[in-house]
């Protein structure tokens, strides 16, 4: 029976095929059939970045030296699982001014999956793109997420006229000119 690296795989990860034979003569002719029209006459073929349209059984027919004797074996029926998006549920508020408190990265996604971010944290004093790459073994895209840091702006105001003492106070503004 031939092998198989995995019979369940991700989108996009590769799959390995393998030739088992007994009880016939050297050399060996390999043919290969599969899925979307797959072939292949080599022992043991990789098909790279395996796509959802390539799931199914795999087939293979080894000739011996003699010719006379066929050997035919199939694979499990190997399963590609489509890849999922990671969710994160936290946010940035649209204004994180430099300095502020900003969110934790979580390491697992609000549908379970999880992983590690690059950079790890994030930095409170400019803006930047951060990286969710999902644990191996979990069929996940890497997420994004961009936060904005906004520059801190000093408040400007009118200058207030001159108050004699005793005279009725001004009342401060409450916006400034910004």
């Amino acid at each position: 029976v031939p092998g198989v690296s995995q019979t369940s795989l991700c989108e996009g990860d590769n799959l390995t095929l393998s030739a088992t034979i007994t009880n016939a003569v050297p050399p060996y002719t390999y043919q290969w059939t599969g899925p979307n029209s797959y072939s292949s006459n080599t022992a043991s073929p990789t098909i790279s970045n395996i796509t959802l349209s390539q799931a199914g059984t795999y087939s293979l027919v080894i000739t011996d030296s003699c010719g006379s004797t066929s050997i035919i074996q199939s694979t499990p029926n190997v399963t590609v699982i489509a890849k999922t998006t990671p969710i994160f549920t936290f946010g940035t508020s649209d204004a994180i001014c430099s300095g502020d408190t900003v969110p934790i990265l979580p390491t697992t996604s609000a549908n379970g999956y999880t992983g590690i971010w690059n950079p790890t944290v994030i930095d409170n004093t400019q803006s930047g793109n951060y990286i969710f790459t999902s644990n191996p073994g979990q069929c996940a895209t890497n997420t994004s997420l961009s936060v904005t840091i906004n520059a801190n702006i000093t408040p400007t105001f009118n200058p207030i006229a001159p108050i004699c003492a005793g005279d009725t106070s001004v009342f401060l503004p409450t916006s400034s000119l910004e």
